[in-house]
């Protein structure tokens, strides 16, 4: 639908609405986990943008194809772009973009394991991002937090930053199944079963809740006997 709606803007001559339904198909791409595609259509929005002196259509595009690239593992692309988009959102006045993508900075840097850097820059991010009332994104980040925590071997600062999740989600009418995934890996947690995956796939599941409030939580499926 994106693709059709893109090929009409295009022949009204309309770019800004044209750039919008590719990405998007971009961000379908991001959510089927087909980053290298998704990547490849915001470095082309990247240069659409920067051809017509859009501000705005640059900012989402930087943003976008940062967060695609951490995903990848292409840390230093990555952090380039975002510390380029971080002023623009801040120019622009954007306060929730700014926000969002400082998070995806904090992701970066905890996915290269600099801990030192990543946690603050995550607990602001939290902090700024819920006293705006944006739940949602708070609850998401607070996952990537206790991830970080986890890997850093700060076990002990995971369950306070967990129990804030459901509470977080509760407006938004998800409380029941966000119950049963944190539930899940509170049990994990307490009995030292919980592991760096365990934490990214209550996230996941918490993050897709988002856009698919009908969907079930079912726990992932053990690889052995490994426990952690």
């Amino acid at each position: 639908m994106a693709a059709a709606a893109e090929k009409q803007f295009v022949e009204f001559g309309d770019e800004r609405n044209a750039a919008g339904a590719r990405l998007i198909q971009g961000t379908v791409a991001f959510f089927e986990r087909d980053f290298v595609t998704a990547a490849a259509i915001y470095e082309e929005l990247v240069s659409r943008a920067r051809a017509g002196s859009d501000a705005v259509a640059l900012a989402n595009a930087l943003g976008s194809a940062a967060g695609a690239y951490v995903k990848m593992s292409q840390y230093a692309k990555a952090e380039a772009y975002l510390l380029k988009v971080l002023p623009l959102w801040d120019e622009l006045g954007s306060m929730v973009n700014r926000i969002r993508a400082e998070w995806v900075l904090g992701v970066s840097y905890a996915h290269q394991r600099r801990f030192d850097e990543a946690m603050p820059v995550l607990r602001r991010a939290i902090q700024e991002l819920e006293a705006m009332g944006s739940a949602n994104d708070g609850a998401v980040v607070r996952l990537y937090l206790a991830e970080a925590l986890w890997f850093a071997g700060r076990n002990d600062e995971i369950p306070p930053v967990v129990e804030g999740v459901v509470v977080k989600l509760a407006a938004e009418g998800m409380s029941q199944r966000a119950n049963y995934a944190i539930a899940f890996l509170r049990d994990a947690l307490s009995v030292g079963r919980a592991d760096g995956a365990l934490i990214q796939h209550v996230r996941d599941y918490l993050d897709d809740l988002l856009s698919h409030r009908n969907a079930e939580f079912r726990p992932p499926q053990p690889a052995g006997e490994k426990n952690v």
